[in-house]
């Protein structure tokens, strides 16, 4: 980003300063910048960038600038020297010969210019090719894909020769926001279709190939260590000197500072090398300090969404789950068919968890062990949002366990926690039903503002109403806003469960606008 330092004008006599709003106020009108600045408000801010100014300073600047009167042309009275100053950086940056002009556009973020020029001719001229390279760019690496089962996916690009583009050209790895790891197979590159023939040779192609594989061979953080027995064969960098697509998905991942979602569809969820990176970068996230992170990979990332193909129980997708929660920019986890039931044994031997970072975790359409849910659970300390949709699947269950949950988030996120939704789905039947006076009490949530729960949590089959003196308001809490309850049962079943609930709502519950089912 440029921040050019001009010379400011005299600001030791009036006349300078008469003379220097003068000398503005006519040439920004021969420039329609005034009119610029009113039709394309971004621009304000992008100047102010361009000038290195402060946001402090240049949001009250640039409020003195749009009261100018549209119909007088006459600047405000509470200008000072100070921004006259301002306007003289500017005036010069534009009246700045080609050749320098066109080293600032060099120097100048693509967004604060394609700002700019929409309210200066002179700028859209001189930045016009950078632009549309920019608005290139956008378009083709915004959100990328890793596909090799859908090569007619625009967004689809090979791992390898995205890696070559940001080789080539190192600004491309400024645009990626989403990424796509969607059925990307462990083999290496030999099918061509990713080039293209009009432009790149196989040839070329190739060398390029061999010269990624090369600084992907040096790269500390994909390096394996030897076994420590002799006799166990040793194989350093064997994927990534056969082409291992992985190891250059693994590399790209730290060189996207702007990433902010990650996608992952894959059958076996993340593969050796790309687990290992997100690994290292997790831990140096958690050394730097929170000033620092932003030059870091993952910096900007706050949502992972995660939706593992087949049916696959591998305890690796539980540890890459913990793994990405962790990271400390994450705020939003979304997973959808994971099964994970505890007859796949114990994972860990001896649980260890990881820190959660993320604020909203949403399970829907999944089988979690109770006991690993819970652990995931008691180490999310931040927590907003808890969604969990229990898939009912025959053999699992034993695994639905609301009770346990609603203890562990009121024991740890309690003081946090404004968004609780627990349900299920599915065909199975359970084998038995607790009242929701024996499965859950939600009033130690003081700052829950919506719930959302399964009508079998209120009441079973063979509760019709709530047992005990206990009535539902009695069990919800006085912050809650909004509870809606999802139900097969007909309209008398729940008028009976939720027949005390008008006469107790103004008492116990005054937020409460209103009750829903779904």
């Amino acid at each position: 980003m440029l921040s050019p330092k001009l010379p400011l004008p005299p600001a030791s006599r009036s006349d300078d300063e008469d003379f220097v709003q003068q000398s503005m106020r006519g040439s920004f009108q021969q420039l329609d910048i005034i009119d610029g600045f009113r039709t394309c408000p971004t621009s304000i801010q992008s100047l102010g960038t361009l000038l290195g100014l402060s946001d402090v300073k240049w949001t009250r600047l640039s409020s003195e600038i749009l009261i100018s009167d549209d119909n007088s042309g006459k600047w405000s009275d509470r200008w000072t020297v100070l921004h006259a100053g301002i306007l003289w950086r500017l005036f010069l940056i534009i009246g700045l010969p080609n050749e320098l002009l066109s080293h600032v556009v060099d120097l100048t973020d693509p967004d604060d210019l394609e700002s700019l020029s929409a309210c200066c001719k002179r700028m859209h001229e001189s930045a016009e090719k950078k632009i549309k390279q920019h608005r290139n760019f956008k378009d083709k690496y915004t959100t990328i894909t890793f596909d090799d089962a859908a090569p007619e996916d625009r967004t689809v690009i090979h791992p390898f020769v995205l890696l070559q583009d940001v080789l080539l050209e190192p600004r491309i790895a400024h645009y990626p926001g989403v990424i796509n790891l969607r059925s990307w197979s462990i083999k290496p590159m030999q099918s061509p279709y990713y080039l293209d023939p009009d432009t790149v040779s196989l040839q070329v192609a190739q060398r390029c190939t061999q010269r990624i594989y090369d600084v992907i061979t040096h790269c500390p953080y994909l390096r394996r260590e030897r076994p420590a027995d002799p006799e166990e064969p040793a194989d350093p960098e064997s994927e990534i000197q056969h082409g291992n697509p992985d190891a250059a998905i693994a590399l790209l991942l730290t060189l996207f500072p702007n990433l902010q979602t990650l996608n992952v569809t894959q059958r076996l969820f993340l593969y050796s090398n790309v687990r290992k990176m997100i690994y290292k970068i997790q831990q140096v996230q958690s050394k730097v300090p929170s000033d620092a992170k932003s030059s870091q990979a993952f910096s900007k990332l706050a949502r992972v969404d995660i939706s593992p193909t087949g049916d696959t129980l591998d305890s690796a997708r539980i540890r890459d789950l913990v793994l990405l929660s962790a990271l400390p920019s994450i705020e939003t986890i979304r997973v959808s068919n994971m099964f994970y039931p505890d007859y796949v044994g114990i994972w860990p031997p001896t649980p260890k968890f990881i820190d959660v970072a993320a604020t909203e975790i949403i399970i829907v359409g999944s089988v979690f062990a109770s006991r690993i849910l819970a652990g995931f659970l008691s180490n999310a300390r931040s927590l907003r949002r808890f969604t969990y949709q229990h898939l009912r699947y025959r053999g699992h269950d034993a695994e639905w366990k609301p009770l346990l949950l609603v203890n562990i988030l009121q024991e740890y996120a309690s003081n946090t926690l404004r968004h609780l939704d627990l349900t299920f789905t599915g065909q199975a039947e359970f084998p038995s039903l607790e009242t929701l006076s024996h499965v859950c009490n939600f009033r130690g949530f003081p700052v829950l503002k919506k719930l959302r729960v399964d009508y079998a949590l209120i009441a079973s089959d063979k509760h019709n109403d709530l047992s005990g003196t206990q009535t539902l308001a009695d069990l919800l809490p006085a912050s809650l806003e909004e509870l809606v309850i999802v139900a097969d049962a007909d309209e008398e079943k729940a008028a009976a469960v939720l027949e005390a609930l008008p006469e107790m709502e103004k008492r116990l519950l005054p937020k409460l606008t209103g009750v829903a089912f779904e």
